[in-house]
């Protein structure tokens, strides 16, 4: 970190918050958590355990995976116009987020296979 001026330490970790790896990782830690994982914070982590290796999903199922997705991510409050969807593909179904992330407003999209989860 900047030893010279603790004005500098801060923008610095400000910065790191923001960082696209960053980020990243958060929302994957997020979907990698079971809803009501979290001691005090039952609203964060992913009701989409119930669903890995499942061999097929309903519309329905799809649909509450994707509201539950959106619902995770909107308490994030780096990403905006959040837009999530699943994915049937050979080797099972994704979670597919496209987002942007602010301040920087640089675009993230992600594909994350539900059995990896």
């Amino acid at each position: 970190l900047h030893v010279r001026s603790r004005r500098q330490r801060q923008m610095c970790i400000r910065d790191s918050l923001y960082d696209m790896d960053v980020v990243v990782d958060d929302i994957q830690n997020l979907l990698a958590t079971k809803k009501g994982e979290y001691p005090m914070m039952e609203e964060l982590g992913s009701i989409a355990h119930n669903f890995i290796h499942q061999p097929s999903l309903t519309d329905a199922e799809k649909n509450l995976i994707v509201s539950d997705t959106i619902e995770l991510l909107s308490l994030d409050p780096r990403l905006n116009n959040t837009n999530v969807y699943i994915e049937e593909l050979s080797n099972g179904y994704y979670i597919i987020i496209n987002s942007v992330v602010s301040p920087q407003g640089q675009e993230i999209n992600l594909s994350i296979n539900l059995n990896d989860i």
